[in-house]
């Protein structure tokens, strides 16, 4: 029976080993880098096969509907963020108004709105 020392450090090296292996860029943020240029590409009318094979010659393979989904999500990403929001900070509101105290003798609507009713 082996030590189970031994294994622990055994499956460590082995996980050490794996994430060395996948320390490059993930193949998403290799696709935003290069995202501007596919859409220059696909603008003067390369098409999405051409793309495909084309990267897939530079090491990022990837499938017609890989291709698809991640166009849609960068596009979607650019969109809700501008890419000037965040060198500019969002405007401050201005505080509500406060309310003004109701006058000495008149009835306090707010006070007793949400009181069960007395009857």
């Amino acid at each position: 029976m082996s030590n189970p020392d031994t294994w622990q450090q055994q499956v460590a090296g082995q996980l050490r080993q794996l994430a060395a292996e996948q320390a490059g860029p993930s193949k998403a943020a290799r696709f935003r880098a290069l995202f501007p240029d596919i859409e220059d590409a696909m603008r003067r009318g390369c098409s999405q096969r051409e793309l495909i094979a084309t990267l897939a010659g530079s090491g990022l393979t990837m499938t017609l509907d890989e291709l698809r989904n991640a166009l849609y999500r960068e596009r979607k990403r650019r969109k809700a963020r501008p890419p000037d929001a965040a060198t500019h900070p969002p405007p401050r509101l201005a505080p509500p108004p406060a309310i003004p105290a109701a006058p000495p003798g008149s009835f306090d609507w707010q006070r007793h709105r949400d009181k069960k009713p007395n009857w």
